[in-house]
Protein backbone atom coordinates (compact mmCIF):
# COMPACT_ATOMS: atom_id res chain seq x y z
CA UNK A 1 0.00 0.00 0.00
CA UNK A 2 1.07 3.61 -0.78
CA UNK A 3 2.00 6.09 1.73
CA UNK A 4 -0.38 8.30 3.43
CA UNK A 5 0.68 11.10 0.67
CA UNK A 6 -0.07 8.39 -1.86
CA UNK A 7 -3.45 7.90 -0.71
CA UNK A 8 -3.51 11.78 -0.83
CA UNK A 9 -2.65 11.98 -4.33
CA UNK A 10 -5.13 8.91 -5.00
CA UNK A 11 -7.71 11.07 -3.56
CA UNK A 12 -6.69 14.20 -5.54
CA UNK A 13 -6.59 12.31 -8.64
CA UNK A 14 -9.97 11.17 -7.98
CA UNK A 15 -11.67 13.78 -7.17
CA UNK A 16 -10.29 16.14 -9.92
CA UNK A 17 -12.29 13.29 -12.79
CA UNK A 18 -16.18 13.49 -10.47
CA UNK A 19 -18.40 16.22 -11.30
CA UNK A 20 -20.56 16.66 -9.09
CA UNK A 21 -18.42 15.84 -6.35
CA UNK A 22 -19.49 12.33 -4.52
CA UNK A 23 -18.09 10.98 -1.00
CA UNK A 24 -19.37 7.56 -2.05
CA UNK A 25 -17.95 7.75 -5.59
CA UNK A 26 -14.55 9.00 -4.66
CA UNK A 27 -14.95 5.64 -1.97
CA UNK A 28 -15.72 3.65 -4.85
CA UNK A 29 -12.85 4.95 -6.87
CA UNK A 30 -10.59 4.80 -4.13
CA UNK A 31 -11.19 1.25 -3.51
CA UNK A 32 -10.60 -0.15 -6.62
CA UNK A 33 -6.95 1.15 -6.42
CA UNK A 34 -6.94 -1.48 -3.49
CA UNK A 35 -7.83 1.42 -0.16
CA UNK A 36 -10.21 -0.03 2.27
CA UNK A 37 -13.31 1.97 2.97
CA UNK A 38 -11.99 3.07 5.98
CA UNK A 39 -9.13 4.27 4.48
CA UNK A 40 -10.71 6.38 1.71
CA UNK A 41 -13.47 7.90 4.12
CA UNK A 42 -10.99 9.41 6.70
CA UNK A 43 -9.00 11.13 3.70
CA UNK A 44 -12.16 12.77 2.62
CA UNK A 45 -13.42 13.66 5.82
CA UNK A 46 -10.56 14.19 8.08
CA UNK A 47 -7.80 15.23 5.97
CA UNK A 48 -10.12 16.91 3.23
CA UNK A 49 -13.45 18.56 4.93
CA UNK A 50 -12.03 18.77 8.20
CA UNK A 51 -8.87 20.85 6.93
CA UNK A 52 -11.11 23.19 5.20
CA UNK A 53 -10.59 22.50 1.68
CA UNK A 54 -13.37 22.61 -0.98
CA UNK A 55 -13.67 20.95 -4.07
CA UNK A 56 -14.80 23.19 -6.38
CA UNK A 57 -15.98 22.69 -10.44
CA UNK A 58 -13.53 24.23 -12.70
CA UNK A 59 -15.24 26.31 -15.42
CA UNK A 60 -14.01 26.81 -18.65
CA UNK A 61 -14.64 31.11 -18.88
CA UNK A 62 -14.50 31.19 -22.73
CA UNK A 63 -17.55 28.39 -23.03
CA UNK A 64 -19.29 30.89 -21.82
CA UNK A 65 -17.83 33.69 -24.28
CA UNK A 66 -16.18 35.53 -21.74
CA UNK A 67 -12.33 36.48 -21.58
CA UNK A 68 -10.10 36.18 -18.61
CA UNK A 69 -8.26 39.41 -18.25
CA UNK A 70 -5.90 40.44 -15.28
CA UNK A 71 -6.03 44.24 -14.39
CA UNK A 72 -3.42 45.63 -11.60
CA UNK A 73 -4.44 48.99 -10.59
CA UNK A 74 -2.64 51.28 -8.91
CA UNK A 75 -4.66 53.74 -6.80
CA UNK A 76 -4.43 57.53 -6.55
CA UNK A 77 -3.50 58.66 -3.34
CA UNK A 78 -7.01 60.28 -2.73
CA UNK A 79 -8.77 56.76 -3.60
CA UNK A 80 -6.93 54.35 -1.55
CA UNK A 81 -8.60 54.68 1.43
CA UNK A 82 -11.84 53.85 -0.71
CA UNK A 83 -10.53 51.04 -2.26
CA UNK A 84 -13.19 49.03 -1.22
CA UNK A 85 -15.87 51.15 -3.25
CA UNK A 86 -13.77 51.03 -6.07
CA UNK A 87 -13.43 47.16 -6.22
CA UNK A 88 -17.18 47.00 -5.48
CA UNK A 89 -18.10 49.12 -8.19
CA UNK A 90 -15.89 46.97 -10.76
CA UNK A 91 -17.66 43.51 -9.22
CA UNK A 92 -21.01 45.02 -9.05
CA UNK A 93 -21.25 46.52 -12.81
CA UNK A 94 -18.18 45.27 -13.78
CA UNK A 95 -17.14 41.85 -14.16
CA UNK A 96 -14.05 41.50 -11.51
CA UNK A 97 -14.73 38.03 -10.11
CA UNK A 98 -11.37 38.50 -7.12
CA UNK A 99 -8.84 40.35 -6.11
CA UNK A 100 -5.57 40.31 -4.27
CA UNK A 101 -3.77 42.95 -2.47
CA UNK A 102 -0.04 43.51 -2.63
CA UNK A 103 1.73 43.65 0.77
CA UNK A 104 2.20 46.83 1.80
CA UNK A 105 1.17 48.65 -1.24
CA UNK A 106 -1.61 50.56 -2.76
CA UNK A 107 -1.38 47.85 -5.65
CA UNK A 108 -4.32 45.55 -6.54
CA UNK A 109 -4.37 42.84 -8.82
CA UNK A 110 -7.83 42.11 -10.05
CA UNK A 111 -9.20 38.81 -11.99
CA UNK A 112 -12.15 39.87 -14.30
CA UNK A 113 -14.19 37.55 -16.58
CA UNK A 114 -15.34 39.89 -19.68
CA UNK A 115 -17.53 39.43 -22.78
CA UNK A 116 -15.92 39.18 -25.95
CA UNK A 117 -17.89 41.38 -27.29
CA UNK A 118 -16.93 44.30 -24.24
CA UNK A 119 -13.32 44.02 -23.97
CA UNK A 120 -13.06 47.07 -25.71
CA UNK A 121 -15.38 48.75 -23.67
CA UNK A 122 -14.50 47.14 -20.29
CA UNK A 123 -11.21 48.64 -21.23
CA UNK A 124 -12.16 52.31 -21.67
CA UNK A 125 -13.84 52.27 -17.95
CA UNK A 126 -10.07 52.18 -16.58
CA UNK A 127 -8.48 54.58 -18.86
CA UNK A 128 -11.47 56.92 -18.13
CA UNK A 129 -10.52 55.78 -14.16
CA UNK A 130 -6.98 57.32 -14.67
CA UNK A 131 -8.43 60.32 -16.54
CA UNK A 132 -10.65 60.88 -13.63
CA UNK A 133 -7.62 61.04 -11.23
CA UNK A 134 -9.32 57.69 -9.66
CA UNK A 135 -6.08 55.45 -10.50
CA UNK A 136 -2.55 56.55 -11.13
CA UNK A 137 -2.56 53.91 -13.88
CA UNK A 138 -2.90 50.20 -14.46
CA UNK A 139 -1.74 47.29 -16.76
CA UNK A 140 -4.02 44.81 -18.48
CA UNK A 141 -3.35 41.37 -19.10
CA UNK A 142 -5.96 39.84 -21.10
CA UNK A 143 -4.89 36.21 -21.68
CA UNK A 144 -6.21 33.85 -24.33
CA UNK A 145 -7.40 30.73 -22.67
CA UNK A 146 -9.38 29.79 -19.64
CA UNK A 147 -7.54 29.58 -15.70
CA UNK A 148 -6.97 26.34 -14.60
CA UNK A 149 -6.73 25.81 -11.16
CA UNK A 150 -4.46 22.96 -8.62
CA UNK A 151 -5.04 21.09 -5.37
CA UNK A 152 -2.41 21.44 -2.78
CA UNK A 153 0.50 19.06 -3.71
CA UNK A 154 1.12 16.62 -1.01
CA UNK A 155 4.88 17.28 -1.25
CA UNK A 156 4.69 20.02 -0.26
CA UNK A 157 1.31 20.34 2.14
CA UNK A 158 0.88 18.31 4.72
CA UNK A 159 -3.05 17.02 4.93
CA UNK A 160 -2.77 15.50 8.42
CA UNK A 161 -2.20 18.85 10.13
CA UNK A 162 -3.79 21.27 7.37
CA UNK A 163 -0.37 23.28 7.09
CA UNK A 164 2.84 23.36 4.76
CA UNK A 165 5.84 21.33 5.01
CA UNK A 166 9.28 22.85 5.99
CA UNK A 167 11.59 23.70 3.30
CA UNK A 168 11.26 23.66 -0.72
CA UNK A 169 10.50 20.18 -2.13
CA UNK A 170 10.70 19.83 -5.50
CA UNK A 171 7.80 16.45 -6.82
CA UNK A 172 8.49 14.37 -9.30
CA UNK A 173 4.36 14.52 -10.29
CA UNK A 174 4.30 17.73 -12.73
CA UNK A 175 1.09 19.66 -12.73
CA UNK A 176 -0.99 18.24 -15.89
CA UNK A 177 -2.64 20.74 -17.78
CA UNK A 178 -6.32 19.76 -19.62
CA UNK A 179 -7.40 20.61 -22.84
CA UNK A 180 -10.02 23.63 -22.97
CA UNK A 181 -11.89 24.35 -25.93
CA UNK A 182 -11.46 28.38 -26.66
CA UNK A 183 -14.95 29.01 -28.68
CA UNK A 184 -18.39 29.46 -27.18
CA UNK A 185 -20.50 27.20 -26.20
CA UNK A 186 -24.27 26.84 -26.44
CA UNK A 187 -25.82 27.59 -22.49
CA UNK A 188 -28.77 29.51 -21.01
CA UNK A 189 -29.52 31.42 -17.87
CA UNK A 190 -30.02 28.08 -15.91
CA UNK A 191 -26.82 26.39 -17.00
CA UNK A 192 -24.79 29.55 -15.48
CA UNK A 193 -26.14 29.57 -12.43
CA UNK A 194 -25.58 25.81 -11.87
CA UNK A 195 -21.64 26.34 -13.19
CA UNK A 196 -21.40 29.32 -10.43
CA UNK A 197 -23.25 26.84 -7.48
CA UNK A 198 -20.61 24.09 -8.50
CA UNK A 199 -18.24 27.04 -8.37
CA UNK A 200 -18.69 27.58 -5.09
CA UNK A 201 -18.87 23.93 -3.59
CA UNK A 202 -19.09 20.91 -6.26
CA UNK A 203 -20.21 18.96 -2.81
CA UNK A 204 -23.71 19.56 -3.36
CA UNK A 205 -26.05 16.81 -4.23
CA UNK A 206 -28.44 17.15 -7.19
CA UNK A 207 -31.26 17.92 -4.85
CA UNK A 208 -29.83 20.42 -3.25
CA UNK A 209 -28.15 21.93 -6.12
CA UNK A 210 -31.66 22.40 -7.33
CA UNK A 211 -32.78 24.35 -4.63
CA UNK A 212 -30.17 26.47 -4.69
CA UNK A 213 -30.56 27.79 -8.29
CA UNK A 214 -34.51 28.08 -7.73
CA UNK A 215 -35.83 25.06 -8.87
CA UNK A 216 -37.58 22.20 -6.58
CA UNK A 217 -35.94 19.21 -5.30
CA UNK A 218 -38.38 17.01 -8.01
CA UNK A 219 -36.13 18.74 -10.49
CA UNK A 220 -32.64 16.74 -9.21
CA UNK A 221 -32.89 14.82 -12.46
CA UNK A 222 -32.69 17.84 -15.03
CA UNK A 223 -30.12 19.04 -13.07
CA UNK A 224 -27.88 15.95 -13.10
CA UNK A 225 -28.26 15.67 -17.03
CA UNK A 226 -27.55 19.26 -17.22
CA UNK A 227 -24.35 19.15 -15.36
CA UNK A 228 -23.29 15.66 -17.17
CA UNK A 229 -23.91 17.77 -20.34
CA UNK A 230 -21.94 20.75 -19.02
CA UNK A 231 -19.14 18.61 -18.04
CA UNK A 232 -18.85 16.34 -21.90
CA UNK A 233 -19.03 20.19 -23.71
CA UNK A 234 -15.88 21.18 -21.42
CA UNK A 235 -17.59 23.88 -19.67
CA UNK A 236 -16.51 22.20 -16.80
CA UNK A 237 -13.31 20.64 -16.49
CA UNK A 238 -12.27 19.36 -14.01
CA UNK A 239 -12.70 19.63 -9.69
CA UNK A 240 -9.83 20.79 -7.27
CA UNK A 241 -9.60 21.28 -3.75
CA UNK A 242 -9.38 24.89 -2.67
CA UNK A 243 -8.30 26.53 0.53
CA UNK A 244 -9.34 30.27 -0.17
CA UNK A 245 -10.93 30.96 2.66
CA UNK A 246 -11.03 33.65 4.70
CA UNK A 247 -8.12 33.49 7.43
CA UNK A 248 -7.11 29.59 6.72
CA UNK A 249 -3.27 29.69 6.67
CA UNK A 250 -3.00 33.02 7.35
CA UNK A 251 -0.45 34.68 8.26
CA UNK A 252 1.71 31.73 7.72
CA UNK A 253 0.85 31.79 3.75
CA UNK A 254 1.54 34.30 1.04
CA UNK A 255 1.32 33.65 -2.40
CA UNK A 256 2.86 35.85 -5.53
CA UNK A 257 1.05 36.28 -8.86
CA UNK A 258 3.10 36.08 -12.03
CA UNK A 259 2.02 37.86 -15.51
CA UNK A 260 4.10 37.67 -18.34
CA UNK A 261 3.78 37.76 -22.19
CA UNK A 262 6.09 38.31 -25.33
CA UNK A 263 5.59 39.34 -28.57
CA UNK A 264 8.62 37.58 -30.19
CA UNK A 265 9.10 34.24 -28.24
CA UNK A 266 7.01 31.31 -27.08
CA UNK A 267 6.65 30.68 -23.56
CA UNK A 268 6.54 27.01 -24.04
CA UNK A 269 9.63 26.83 -21.98
CA UNK A 270 8.79 28.60 -19.30
CA UNK A 271 5.51 26.91 -19.24
CA UNK A 272 7.43 23.08 -18.64
CA UNK A 273 9.49 24.76 -15.77
CA UNK A 274 6.60 26.11 -13.92
CA UNK A 275 4.47 23.43 -14.04
CA UNK A 276 7.23 21.43 -12.11
CA UNK A 277 6.93 24.20 -9.13
CA UNK A 278 4.56 22.04 -6.49
CA UNK A 279 3.54 25.40 -4.95
CA UNK A 280 1.65 26.11 -8.73
CA UNK A 281 -1.99 26.43 -7.37
CA UNK A 282 -3.30 28.49 -10.48
CA UNK A 283 -2.43 28.87 -14.48
CA UNK A 284 -3.11 29.99 -17.49
CA UNK A 285 -1.18 29.42 -20.47
CA UNK A 286 -1.36 31.27 -23.78
CA UNK A 287 0.64 31.05 -26.89
CA UNK A 288 2.33 34.42 -26.13
CA UNK A 289 0.90 35.39 -22.87
CA UNK A 290 0.63 33.38 -19.17
CA UNK A 291 -0.24 33.85 -15.82
CA UNK A 292 0.80 31.69 -12.51
CA UNK A 293 -0.28 31.92 -9.74
CA UNK A 294 2.07 30.51 -6.70
CA UNK A 295 0.48 29.57 -3.44
CA UNK A 296 3.29 28.82 -0.64
CA UNK A 297 4.61 29.32 2.91
CA UNK A 298 5.50 32.69 3.82
CA UNK A 299 9.19 31.38 5.32
CA UNK A 300 9.92 30.68 1.85
CA UNK A 301 9.11 33.89 0.14
CA UNK A 302 12.94 35.22 -0.41
CA UNK A 303 13.85 31.70 -1.81
CA UNK A 304 10.74 31.25 -4.25
CA UNK A 305 10.42 34.74 -5.63
CA UNK A 306 14.45 34.69 -6.86
CA UNK A 307 14.24 31.69 -8.13
CA UNK A 308 11.17 32.30 -10.09
CA UNK A 309 12.60 35.84 -11.48
CA UNK A 310 15.82 33.60 -12.47
CA UNK A 311 13.53 31.81 -14.78
CA UNK A 312 11.23 34.56 -15.90
CA UNK A 313 14.52 36.19 -16.78
CA UNK A 314 15.95 33.54 -18.37
CA UNK A 315 13.49 33.49 -21.20
CA UNK A 316 14.59 36.53 -22.88
CA UNK A 317 12.75 38.89 -24.23
CA UNK A 318 9.85 38.74 -21.92
CA UNK A 319 7.64 41.35 -20.01
CA UNK A 320 6.47 40.44 -17.25
CA UNK A 321 4.21 41.21 -13.70
CA UNK A 322 5.16 40.11 -9.97
CA UNK A 323 3.04 40.46 -6.87
CA UNK A 324 3.32 39.51 -3.84
CA UNK A 325 0.00 39.27 -1.70
CA UNK A 326 -0.44 38.51 1.84
CA UNK A 327 -3.01 35.54 2.56
CA UNK A 328 -4.81 37.46 4.87
CA UNK A 329 -5.53 40.32 2.65
CA UNK A 330 -6.84 38.35 -0.34
CA UNK A 331 -9.83 38.20 -1.35
CA UNK A 332 -10.24 35.76 -4.21
CA UNK A 333 -13.35 34.16 -3.86
CA UNK A 334 -13.97 34.96 -0.10
CA UNK A 335 -17.35 36.92 -1.02
CA UNK A 336 -19.16 33.98 -2.88
CA UNK A 337 -21.48 36.52 -4.69
CA UNK A 338 -18.72 37.92 -6.61
CA UNK A 339 -18.89 35.55 -9.13
CA UNK A 340 -22.28 34.72 -8.73
CA UNK A 341 -23.29 37.84 -9.62
CA UNK A 342 -22.72 37.36 -12.67
CA UNK A 343 -26.00 35.68 -13.58
CA UNK A 344 -27.44 39.23 -13.14
CA UNK A 345 -25.41 40.16 -16.15
CA UNK A 346 -26.55 37.43 -18.81
CA UNK A 347 -30.25 38.11 -19.87
CA UNK A 348 -30.58 34.62 -20.99
CA UNK A 349 -28.91 35.13 -24.53
CA UNK A 350 -26.17 37.68 -24.13
CA UNK A 351 -24.32 39.63 -21.90
CA UNK A 352 -24.88 42.75 -20.85
CA UNK A 353 -22.58 46.04 -19.66
CA UNK A 354 -23.59 49.50 -19.03
CA UNK A 355 -20.20 51.02 -19.24
CA UNK A 356 -21.72 54.78 -18.50
CA UNK A 357 -23.28 53.58 -15.16
CA UNK A 358 -19.58 51.82 -13.89
CA UNK A 359 -17.87 55.32 -15.00
CA UNK A 360 -20.08 57.12 -12.93
CA UNK A 361 -19.86 55.32 -9.85
CA UNK A 362 -16.08 55.26 -10.24
CA UNK A 363 -16.23 59.02 -11.14
CA UNK A 364 -18.12 59.69 -7.62
CA UNK A 365 -15.21 58.36 -5.66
Amino acid sequence: MLSFDGLMRNAIEVIEGLVPFSEDRVVSALSARGYTESEARSAIRNFIFGKGLIPRAMINVNRLDLIDVRVDLTLAPSVVSKAEKLLNALTEDGYLISWGKSIGLGNYRTINAVPRAFLGDYRAVFDSAVSFGKLRDYRWFETETSSQYFSPDPSVFDFRTGNWKSGIEQTNEPRKLREIPRSRGNFDALDLKILLQLRKTAAQTPEALALSVGLNASDAGEVAQRIDRLSREKFITSVYLDFFEAGFLAPSTAMIDILCRSTENSLSSLEERLLTNPYLSAANFGVKSLAALFTFPLSAFYRLQSALESLVLSQGNVDSAFMLISWFENETFKKPESASILTLKFDGSRWTFDADRLQERLKEL
